[in-house]
C-alpha cells in the first residue's frame, strides 16, 4: 500500500476489490487437507464447443490467514460423461478483515471514502461476498 500511496497524488482515489470469505466458513475449512470438490459451474468452451464444469477444493492455514484452492475443470461429453480433466493449483490468497485493511490504509497514507459489498453500492455486511474499498490518499 505505501508503494502505490507514492505514486499517487494527495487527493487521489485509490478503488480496491476484493473477495469477502465469511470468518465461519474459512474457520470450517481443513488445514492439513483439502476438501472434497464442490460444484461451482458450467460453461461452454469457446473454441470446441464443449460443456466444462467448474469444482473448486478448499483448504484454510489459520496461522498466515491464508486459503488455497483447486480448480477443477471437467471436459464432459454429449454422453454426459467426464472425458478429461485438469486441475489448477493449489492458488493461494491471503485473507484480511475490514479492520485489518483500515488499518493498513492509514498508515501507508490513505483515508477510508466507503466499503461496499458489491460495484451497485449496497452496504459491506456480514453477508457480502466482495469489498469494493474506495480511499483517499491523504
Amino acid at each position: 500500500m505505501r508503494q502505490i500511496a507514492r505514486h499517487l497524488d494527495a487527493g487521489a482515489f485509490l478503488v480496491l476489490h476484493l473477495e469477502y470469505h465469511d470468518p465461519d466458513w474459512l474457520a470450517s475449512l481443513p488445514s492439513n487437507d483439502f476438501t472434497s470438490f464442490e460444484p461451482f459451474g458450467e460453461t461452454i468452451h469457446p473454441v470446441t464447443g464443449r460443456l466444462i464444469r467448474v469444482s473448486y477444493a478448499w483448504s484454510y492455514a489459520p496461522a498466515s490467514r491464508s486459503v488455497a484452492f483447486i480448480i477443477r475443470y471437467e471436459t464432459i461429453d454429449k454422453s454426459g460423461e467426464t472425458n478429461a480433466r485438469t486441475d489448477r493449483g493449489p492458488l493461494k490468497m491471503h485473507c484480511t478483515s475490514p479492520p485489518n485493511l483500515e488499518q493498513l490504509l492509514a498508515q501507508s497514507g490513505f483515508k477510508t471514502d466507503a466499503i461496499h459489498g458489491d460495484f451497485f453500492g449496497n452496504p459491506f455486511d456480514a453477508d457480502a461476498d466482495e469489498m469494493i474499498w474506495i480511499a483517499r490518499r491523504k
